[in-house]
């Protein structure tokens, strides 16, 4: 019986690993090199002892610990103490967004596409499908704990040996794991791919958000997250390997629970059935606004309270930061101590262009469904009726501005509800939010030309989200040449209210997001659709 289930899996892990292979190279490469270059730039950017413990009163203030974990090591902060206080949760965050990305689209997203219905025909097991694609991701998070491991010993770095390397990167692999069961697992909840994708997102989203509050409030509630677990390991400075125990436990109960669903469900259905919908089409679905959507409704609903709450969270940061610094005697890094501004001023550029970012991967997507609808022989039925192409494509577009407008209003709306009015205003917050919409529009502009010259490449948009990710969030903090952040639009928004307001860059990026989506639109208007 067990063999009957199991079928094939072999042949059809090698196929997955031979369809994602690129994808894999892009992922191993950005999360390794990312992982070395920081190591390295340690190096360069405090070389002595007495930098790096200058440098440990500014790491522990709470909106610090919200961002990238509590301090440990702090009273010999080596090199190796750094990485793991400051890059172990980010980077774990990263590979959850890697295996969440690779699990759905090949376990929701070919069972909607009706591919595992077709490899389901051959003489495969019932849960063969299931099993190749979480053996793929278990085998990509065991060559990336290599190629980690290996970079960083190659460094031959001082304080960062192998035994820390390898726990390090085993805290990542194995984190990033788990996210990847944990999407498995919600592809058997859900009946559709957005909405499985979205609960493995919230999955990781409350994991983040439980570590920061417990980190911050130096609580219990940080060992409900699999980041806190591997944050746990104090990793180059105490090396604790029992909280993998953890991770590889939970991972692997989810795993067996994912199977468990997946040999008793039917193809295409979920554990948790969609409802029924009306007899007769509503009010908006009779326009194509409203179609678009109800097509992307569950995953906007997931995206607004997800960023409220984000925005909720750093704004009660914010307010102990406050509290925090009245009584230290030392400000380093990010925090200037001549400034007129409040030090919620000062610290909310950064947590907002880190919310700005994340609330650009709904408003990415929210464009990009064209090219999906396109995928799937979709997009043609509505053409055939009373609409354009160039039509169709503006409501897309509209749709995806619009969206980046509520994003940012549910991420400051939080801010403003948890933030102490006294030391941060809430008109502050909202211009320091809105200050961002041109980037997101051009975001939007970017995608509308890659959809109208290269639609087999919008992938591409995501590197390029990534980029602006590491050039924005690291920027500062590994003082990357300004040209760096110059070559993402996020790196053209004022830092608000640190910095005063420039009209030309606002300018220069709205005619920017105008050019290229205007590109996009006369090539989509003249390529063959489903090219």
């Amino acid at each position: 019986m067990y063999q009957s289930l199991f079928a094939q899996t072999g042949n059809l892990s090698w196929f997955v690993i031979k369809r994602n292979k690129l994808r894999f190279l892009i992922w191993l490469l950005v999360l390794t090199a990312l992982t070395a270059g920081t190591a390295a730039s340690f190096l360069g950017l405090y070389p002595s002892e007495a930098e790096r413990q200058a440098l440990t009163t500014a790491m522990v203030n709470p909106a610090t610990t919200a961002m990238v974990g509590r301090g440990y090591g702090l009273d010999n902060y080596t090199f190796g103490a750094m990485l793991g206080h400051q890059m172990l949760a980010m980077t774990a965050l990263t590979a959850g967004i890697m295996n969440i990305l690779f699990v759905s689209r090949n376990t929701r997203g070919d069972e909607e596409d009706g591919k595992t219905e077709t490899l389901l025909a051959l003489p495969v097991g019932r849960t063969s499908s299931l099993t190749s694609v979480i053996a793929s991701a278990l085998l990509l998070n065991v060559v990336l704990v290599l190629a980690m491991t290996g970079a960083l010993v190659v460094l031959d770095i001082e304080s960062i040996n192998l035994e820390g390397a390898l726990l390090y990167s085993a805290a990542i692999g194995l984190c990033g794991f788990f996210f990847a069961a944990g999407t498995a697992f919600s592809a058997q909840l859900a009946q559709g791919a957005k909405t499985a994708t979205g609960l493995a997102f919230g999955l990781l989203m409350i994991a983040y958000a439980l570590r920061a509050v417990g980190d911050v409030n130096e609580n219990a509630v940080s060992w409900f997250s699999p980041i806190g677990w591997a944050q746990r390991t104090e990793v180059f400075v105490s090396n604790i390997w029992w909280p993998l125990w953890l991770l590889a436990g939970a991972s692997l109960l989810i795993t067996v629970a994912a199977l468990y669903i997946n040999a008793a469900r039917d193809t295409g259905s979920g554990l948790f059935s969609a409802s029924k919908g009306r007899k007769e089409a509503g009010f908006l679905l009779q326009g194509t606004g409203g179609l678009i959507w109800r097509l992307q409704r569950t995953g906007i609903l997931f995206w607004t309270a997800a960023l409220f709450l984000l925005g909720i969270t750093y704004g009660s940061v914010l307010t102990d930061t406050e509290a925090f610094f009245e009584s230290t005697n030392v400000m380093q890094g990010v925090v200037s101590q001549t400034s007129d501004l409040t030090l919620s001023e000062q610290f909310l550029p950064v947590l907002m262009s880190v919310m700005a970012l994340i609330g650009t991967i709904p408003v990415v997507m929210a464009a990009l469904k064209i090219k999906a609808e396109e995928k799937k022989d979709r997009m043609q039925h509505i053409l055939g009726r009373s609409i354009s192409r160039i039509g169709l494509l503006a409501h897309y577009a509209a749709f995806s501005i619009a969206l980046s407008i509520v994003m940012m209003l549910a991420t400051a709306g939080g801010m403003v509800l948890a933030i102490d009015q006294e030391s941060l205003s809430g008109s502050t917050v909202f211009a320091s939010a809105f200050l961002y919409l041109p980037a997101f529009w051009v975001m939007t502009g970017l995608a509308v030309l890659l959809i109208g010259f290269f639609p087999k490449y919008t992938f591409v948009i995501w590197l390029y989200l990534g980029y602006s990710y590491i050039a924005v969030y690291f920027g500062e903090i590994f003082q990357f040449p300004d040209w760096v952040g110059e070559l993402t639009p996020f790196g053209w928004v004022s830092s608000y209210p640190v910095e005063e307001i420039k009209p030309m860059p606002v300018i220069g990026l709205m005619l920017v997001s105008l050019v290229i989506g205007a590109a996009g639109f006369f090539g989509f208007i003249r390529r063959d659709t489903n090219g």
